[in-house]
């Protein structure tokens, strides 16, 4: 894992001259943090389900949330994309 983050940011940086600033350890630590958290998600959802179909919806149910008080899905991106508006 840390071989591959180490070649998506030499790639970022040699091809495409993207400056990194800050910590690589702290980069490679949160890096490390992001993948053991998504790997205990996984698991969690699979210890609760018995098939792949009900895998799939809680793993849904776990990325779209909703949001109670606006009653529609909420989005990762949904910050970005409402701050792309040209008004």
């Amino acid at each position: 894992m840390k071989l591959e983050l180490a070649f998506i940011l030499a790639t970022m940086r040699l091809c495409f001259s993207v400056p990194i600033h800050g910590s690589l350890p702290l980069l490679f630590f949160a890096g490390t943090l992001y993948v053991f958290t998504l790997l205990a998600a996984g698991l969690w959802i699979a210890v609760g389900v018995e098939t792949h179909a009900g895998a799939f919806q809680q793993a849904q149910v776990l990325l779209l949330r909703r949001n109670r008080s606006q009653r529609r899905p909420v989005s990762p991106f949904q910050e970005v994309i409402s701050g792309c508006s040209t008004s």
